[in-house]
């Protein structure tokens, strides 16, 4: 016959194992998402003034890769998907690099204005292409950096020390989604022709 303790060992292992084991994986699948989304996993978690600062650098420099991803596509696209995409995006990407420039000069902090190393691989790529790989890539593009845009926004929306970036990154994170539904709508009915 089993004693007291030996049942109550037998009823409460199995529950602390699975949930110690659901913890292990849901840590384990943030953690690849934050490392395969954004860059350096301390951007995307601001905890300093110096940390709010890098983000909203890394929040700029994606803005502005965006928005001339998205002119080329207005001019060199001729899916009518692409092109409807293409202009939400320029009008939302001018929109929030106002809106980040407003929030850097409140601190004081000057944003970088030209595109950087990465901006420019993703143009010269992109320009390498014509129709439908170019519509397509686009798109992937346009997936792939609202993906990494929502993860620093996120970061930003739990940790930023300053209010007025954790305010606007939470304001913003549920239109980015909108844009990431978008975009791969659009991918979806480019991978389709």
């Amino acid at each position: 016959m089993k004693t007291r303790s030996e049942n109550i060992a037998n009823i409460y292992l199995p529950i602390t194992l699975a949930i110690g084991l659901l913890l292990l994986m849901a840590c384990d699948m943030r953690e690849k998402t934050v490392v395969a989304e954004v860059v350096p996993e301390t951007e995307a978690i601001p905890t300093t003034l110096e940390d709010d600062t890098r983000v909203m650098v890394g929040l700029v420099a994606m803005d502005q890769e965006e928005l001339m991803l998205s002119q080329l596509a207005l001019q060199r696209s001729t899916n009518t998907d692409v092109t409807d995409l293409a202009r939400m995006m320029e009008t939302a990407h001018t929109k929030t690099l106002a809106e980040l420039a407003k929030l850097a000069e409140g601190q004081q902090l000057s944003i970088p204005t030209t595109l950087n190393e990465t901006a420019e691989g993703s143009k010269t790529e992109l320009n390498k292409l014509s129709g439908k790989e170019f519509d397509l890539k686009y798109c992937e593009m346009m997936v792939e950096g609202h993906g990494s845009a929502i993860a620093l926004m996120e970061g930003a929306a739990e940790n930023a020390t300053g209010s007025d970036l954790r305010g606007w990154a939470i304001r913003t994170v549920p239109e980015l989604r909108k844009h990431l539904d978008h975009a791969l709508t659009c991918q979806k009915k480019c991978e389709a022709i």
